[in-house]
């Protein structure tokens, strides 16, 4: 979604190895989460929560798009410190008007929260961080290819627990590795441009 968007607004060039890095990549998630069994896919059904993911993934993909193109003249450090300001403003209101977080918050037990400190510091503040360090250095399209390895890692995690893996897994992270590479310019493939649009900024 963000390479196609990046193309539509920025004019980037859909290259050859940016092409199979998409396809090494979807495929390869698309068989972890399946675990190998592709077919299970057809019959998943489309509900209200997936279609607020699927807006919620439009709008990350546009912010990193927009941010690449207008945002030129703010460090990393600066766009995550403003993005997480708003970001907090804007749900410390929301939970007020329409959840009771101080009632909450007092109840929670102390695990939930030291997973939710974990949750702000880690997985929020320094994570996007790094995310927007790597869409300054590799713009947005390049960057994108590597959320592909969430579900990787997530697998791997499943490992450290004592969960099983298939093969079709491993299978999957070796297309998602084949496809940030791709992407990367990692193989030495004639970059043709598939897809071009003029960009009118």
């Amino acid at each position: 979604m963000t390479l196609l968007m990046t193309i539509l607004l920025d004019g980037e060039k859909l290259t050859t190895n940016k092409f199979l890095g998409v396809l090494f990549g979807l495929s390869g998630v698309l068989l972890v989460i399946s675990q190998g069994h592709i077919t299970t896919l057809l019959h998943l059904k489309i509900d209200i929560g997936d279609l607020f993911i699927l807006l919620g993934a439009f709008g990350f993909c546009l912010a990193n798009v927009l941010s690449r193109r207008y945002v030129k003249n703010a460090t990393p450090l600066e766009t995550t410190t403003f993005s997480m300001l708003f970001g907090a403003i804007t749900l410390g209101l929301l939970s007020v008007i329409f959840e009771d977080p101080l009632t909450a918050i007092a109840s929670a037990p102390i695990n939930a929260h030291l997973a939710m400190g974990y949750v702000v510091i880690c997985s929020t503040m320094i994570a996007y961080l790094f995310w927007f360090n790597g869409i300054q250095k590799l713009g947005a399209g390049r960057a994108s290819v590597f959320f592909n390895f969430v579900p990787v890692f997530s697998m791997i995690i499943a490992l450290l627990t004592g969960q099983a893996l298939n093969i079709w897994q491993l299978v999957g992270t070796v297309l998602v590795m084949l496809g940030v590479m791709s992407s990367g310019g990692f193989f030495k493939i004639k970059s043709t441009a598939l897809i071009a649009k003029p960009c009118t900024k």
